[in-house]
C-alpha cells in the first residue's frame, strides 16, 4: 500500500496487484499507483474513486467504467487533450475498439475525456455512473472537451473548466 501525495486526500488508497478493486487510487507522476488517468480507468473496479493529483496530464482518457475520477481542482490539475505524436490518434481509436469493439469514430476524432455507459460488463444505470469532477480540459482539436454517448446515463461533469477545444458537434461538453 502506498502513501498519498499532498494535495490528493487523507486516506491510503486501497490497490494492489495493478488493479483498484478497493475504495482509491491515486494518479500522479511520480510516486502513485499509476501515472495516467487512463491506466488507473482500466484497473479500476466499478465503484472507485481515481485521485488525480495536481499536474498536467498529456491524454485523452476513455471513461466506460462507472467511477468517480476526482481531479484537484480546475485550475490545479489540467488535461492538455491535444495529441501529442502521431501515435496518439491511432492509439486512442485502437482503445475504443478494445472496450466497445468497434470505432464509430472519424480517424481525427480524440475528446478530451469519452465517457461511454454501454461497455459490456460496465453499463451504466441509476446509482452507478461516471462522475468527472475538478479537472481543467484545453486543447482537443477534435471530438470537444468532453464527449459523453447517449448510453452513458446519469453521468455527472461538475466543477470544471472546458476551454480552447475544437469540435465538430461542440467544443466544450457534447452529450
Amino acid at each position: 500500500m502506498r502513501g498519498l501525495t499532498p494535495g490528493l486526500a487523507t486516506f491510503a488508497p486501497l490497490c494492489s496487484g495493478g488493479a483498484c478493486t478497493a475504495v482509491a487510487c491515486t494518479v500522479c507522476a511520480n510516486g502513485c499507483e499509476y501515472a495516467t488517468i487512463q491506466a488507473a480507468l482500466d484497473a479500476a473496479a466499478d465503484g472507485c474513486l481515481i485521485l488525480v493529483a495536481p499536474g498536467v496530464y498529456n491524454e485523452n482518457p476513455i471513461v466506460y467504467k462507472p467511477v468517480t475520477v476526482q481531479g484537484s481542482g480546475m485550475d490545479n490539475t489540467i488535461l492538455n487533450a491535444q495529441p501529442l505524436s502521431v501515435d496518439t490518434l491511432p492509439a486512442w481509436h485502437a482503445k475504443v475498439v478494445s472496450i466497445l469493439g468497434a470505432d464509430p469514430f472519424a480517424a481525427t476524432v480524440a475528446p478530451g475525456f469519452m465517457v461511454f455507459g454501454n461497455a459490456p460488463g460496465h453499463l451504466f444505470s441509476a446509482g452507478l455512473s461516471a462522475h468527472i469532477d475538478g479537472f481543467q480540459v484545453t486543447g482537443a482539436i477534435t471530438g470537444g472537451g468532453i464527449a459523453i454517448d447517449t448510453l452513458a446515463h446519469n453521468t455527472q461533469i461538475s466543477n470544471m473548466k472546458i476551454r480552447g477545444n475544437q469540435g465538430m458537434c461542440a467544443g466544450g461538453v457534447s452529450l
